[in-house]
């Protein structure tokens, strides 16, 4: 079923206009999104590399605790 139907010039530059419009939105969306998604990654990394660290210096405790108790019942 092809009907044919007319549209005034100006509406259809107008509706161009507003569909370039949603277009650059949509972009400047997907980039925000894109940039935060980066901003998380890094930020897991830097948590996970605090985790690591805090791992290190509870074991460093851990062996100084039990030194110390060695030497104390010696």
């Amino acid at each position: 079923m092809n009907t044919a139907f007319f549209v005034k010039i100006d509406k259809y530059r107008n509706m161009r206009n507003a569909l370039k419009l949603v277009r650059n939105r949509l972009k400047e969306a997907k980039d925000v999104m894109k940039r935060l998604n980066e901003l998380r990654a890094q930020e897991d990394e830097e948590l996970h590399s605090w985790q690591e660290e805090f791992s290190k210096i509870e074991s460093k405790i851990s062996y100084i605790e039990e030194s110390s108790y060695k030497q104390v019942d010696n």
